[in-house]
């Protein structure tokens, strides 16, 4: 994976020195899924787990509620870039229309208990479900 070893090496660093980092598991957020008719996520990467098992890190899952336009949902046939984008053009709309961006943090999560499941696949399963039911409060 080209060159992200800079990037991964400063979040072990912060990690380890009890720092915190931020992380959209699904590498973006929601967007409408033409396919399946329904606001969705891309899969999650596991590289959340993978980095609390390696730093011992807690993770603290947080559900952000909110909706985009269809416009931001329809950029997505032209890639996910575009979409990045015209997400902080959403962003900005919102704020001068003084609306809130509402956010659930969830109980921490040790290192030691994604560490019960069998693989970082369950465990990223387990992380996804806890911060979904976030959304239903």
């Amino acid at each position: 994976p080209g060159g992200n070893g800079g990037a991964v090496r400063g979040m072990l660093r912060q990690l380890k020195g009890d720092g915190a980092i931020g992380i959209f598991p699904a590498g973006a957020i929601a967007t409408y899924r033409w396919d399946r008719g329904e606001v969705g996520d891309d899969p999650w990467s596991d590289s959340v787990v993978a980095l609390a098992e390696r730093t011992g890190a807690m993770v603290v899952p947080v559900y952000f509620s909110g909706n985009n336009s269809w416009l931001f949902h329809s950029v997505t046939a032209f890639g996910r870039h575009l979409r990045g984008l015209l997400y902080f053009h959403e962003l900005a709309r919102d704020l001068r229309r003084g609306n809130t961006l509402h956010a659930r943090v969830g109980q921490p999560v040790s290192a030691k208990e994604l560490g019960r499941f069998p693989d970082h696949a369950s465990a990223t399963q387990f992380l996804r479900e806890k911060t979904y039911k976030l959304g239903e409060e």
